[in-house]
């Protein structure tokens, strides 16, 4: 278990407020505004379990959490997304449980949807723990993904079985819309602050990863929502969750109500995956290539086009000088060699782009991405905020966070993800793609499954860069206060991690 906290009241008076494209907190007792800057970890469990068994995390799990954020100097985690319930599980009794459910008229524009209480306790009580750690939330409202249920999900419990309509239908809309007014003016059931007037709260992001189509969100769409919630709550900031690798709108860049832009980077390939001086080299690269091809076309079909194959002639024994004769004789090793030579020298090439590409999958270039999406919210007077960051090396993270805190380029970034221990014992764990695992508090070595090889190395990465960015938030070494009593555990388990 993380040290406790001792401190038992929140630091919270004031909200997190956009100046231009940089966030500024306002806190009254220091009479001055100071820039607002972070690096932490996106903890999407924090409000529900899908490591194991879908369930609501305790309050053990809950806390462990978020101690491990405070002793990082993290100050701001993101959640997940509220879960929606599915089709599927609208007739099954043993269908786990989700945040936004219907109640009735299930398949028409008149279904009645409602937020499940249990499931939103578990909420309440994550900000209130949150609230005691000094640590702020970003809470993204629905998921593109259908992991937990998201867009398609909301959709279709409308009547629409195309995924977009949640972006074109009004009444889906308008439904979506009356969901998100009730969320920001809910109530907190443990400490009593409607979520409007809650500091703890650090934004509202529309969604994550949000697309239609595969392309980019109608603006009407992201500018409608956003004017709805600084309708309800001009108190917090809005972040936009569209998918950023699709980039933005200009309706959007120059709405007022959007007062943050976000990026996920993860390893691809696309137009900004490279250099312009890798592009260059590539270029060159298919250049060889091509005329490479070119010139074993010519050597096997047509020779004579070739000067050295034209008119290279030399003697056969037949023709010797003795006998007077003159017939040219052009030997086949020549051509053979050329046919030989320009196939290595189209396969070589295509060899060294192969070898390139996949380095770049390896070591992706997050930095040039982040330069790119900071600067134009910049010019538009947005904050830029990395939403999510991982699946490559230490070095990659390391060139990224430089960006962040040296070059300024972006008020945080949010490394893809925090697990905690569990109630059962242990820690959870959860796997990603391509042999990445979820990181742990402080780090540990890989000795059982489930634990990166680097986690030790990205751990105190991420806690030396909070600390630089904010300095103040967390002491050299982690403090020596006094532990809770140890929490002994029930376990039938012999491998807990």
């Amino acid at each position: 278990m993380a040290t406790e906290n001792n401190n038992n009241t929140s630091s919270f008076l004031s909200f997190i407020k956009r100046r231009n494209y940089q966030l500024w907190d306002d806190n009254p007792l220091s009479q001055t505004a100071v820039p607002f800057q972070f690096v932490s970890y996106n903890v999407p469990n924090l409000h529900v379990i899908e490591d194991g068994t879908w369930t609501v995390p305790t309050e053990f799990e809950q806390t462990d959490a978020l101690t491990s954020i405070q002793q990082i100097g993290g100050r701001v985690v993101r959640i997940y997304t509220l879960s929606v319930q599915k089709q599927s599980e609208l007739q099954d009794p043993s269908a786990p449980a989700r945040h936004i459910v219907a109640t009735s008229g299930t398949g028409t524009e008149n279904v009645a949807l409602t937020f499940n209480e249990p499931m939103m306790g578990a909420l309440d009580r994550a900000l209130a723990i949150a609230a005691t750690y000094n640590v702020r939330v970003i809470i993204p409202f629905i998921d593109n993904w259908e992991w937990w249920g998201g867009v398609a999900s909301f959709a279709a419990l409308h009547g629409h079985t195309n995924p977009s309509d949640f972006y074109t239908s009004p009444a889906v809309r308008t439904s979506f819309k009356r969901l998100v007014g009730i969320l920001l003016n809910r109530t907190n059931t443990v400490t009593g602050v409607q979520y409007r007037n809650d500091p703890t709260v650090f934004a509202w992001e529309t969604g994550n990863e949000l697309e239609s189509s595969g392309q980019r969100v109608p603006a009407s769409w992201t500018r409608d929502l956003a004017a709805h919630i600084k309708s309800v709550d001009s108190n917090h900031l809005v972040m936009d969750g569209s998918f950023g690798k699709h980039g933005w709108d200009q309706q959007v860049l120059d709405d007022p109500n959007v007062d943050i832009l976000t990026n996920h980077y993860y390893p691809g390939l696309t137009l900004s995956s490279f250099s312009g001086g890798e592009y260059a080299g590539f270029s060159v690269l298919l250049l060889i290539t091509v005329l490479a091809i070119i010139v074993g076309v010519l050597a096997m079909c047509f020779p004579k086009r070739l000067p050295w194959l034209r008119n290279r002639k030399v003697m056969s024994a037949e023709h010797s000088p003795l006998s007077g004769r003159k017939k040219p004789f052009r030997p086949p090793h020549l051509r053979l060699a050329t046919i030989l030579i320009s196939l290595l020298f189209s396969l070589l090439p295509l060899g060294l782009l192969a070898y390139f590409i996949i380095t770049r999958l390896r070591n992706p270039l997050y930095t040039q991405q982040l330069r790119a999406d900071a600067s134009l919210a910049s010019t538009h007077n947005k904050a830029f905020i990395v939403g999510e960051f991982g699946l490559a090396s230490v070095d990659v993270y390391k060139r990224l966070l430089d960006e962040v805190v040296e070059g300024k380029m972006a008020a945080g970034a949010l490394l893809w993800s925090l697990r905690f221990h569990s109630r059962d014992g242990g820690f959870y764990t959860h796997g990603e793609l391509d042999g990445y695992y979820a990181y742990h508090h402080p780090g540990f070595p890989p000795t059982h499954p489930g634990f990166a090889p680097d986690e030790q190395s990205v751990a105190s990465l991420i806690r030396s860069y909070a600390a630089k960015v904010n300095p103040a938030t967390i002491p050299a070494t982690i403090p020596a206060t006094v532990p809770r009593p140890p929490t002994l555990l029930n376990t039938t388990s012999t491998s807990l991690r």
